[in-house]
């Protein structure tokens, strides 16, 4: 299940992330749901990964924080294309190593 949620904004720039962990501690404060905006849940400064990073910086960049995901990000572009979640990232990365054993 996703757990990072990126922030966009009117134009489709990234500016920030909201992690479910934030959404849960506003959830529980039982505050009035047209008082909290997303400005004031996301995270400004946060890691993202270029389509062009290898598999071992999308590591590098989860293990500097505590999220799941990091967003995808394509500066030339400046476009938001997606996700990369820690589970699918060591998944492939134990597969790649695995495979270059093989060859060897």
């Amino acid at each position: 299940a996703q757990s990072t949620f990126p922030v966009l904004d009117s134009g489709g720039i990234l500016v920030g992330v909201i992690s479910l962990e934030q959404i849960r501690r506003v959830i529980n404060e039982k505050l009035p749901a047209n008082v909290i905006i997303a400005a004031d849940l996301m995270v400004a400064e946060f890691p993202y990964i270029l389509p062009t990073d290898d598999l071992a910086e999308g590591l590098r960049l989860l293990s500097s924080v505590d999220l799941e995901e990091i967003p995808v990000w394509d500066p030339e572009r400046q476009h938001f294309a997606g996700l990369l979640r820690r589970r699918d990232l060591t998944r492939t990365y134990v597969e790649r190593m695995a495979a270059l054993e093989t060859a060897d």
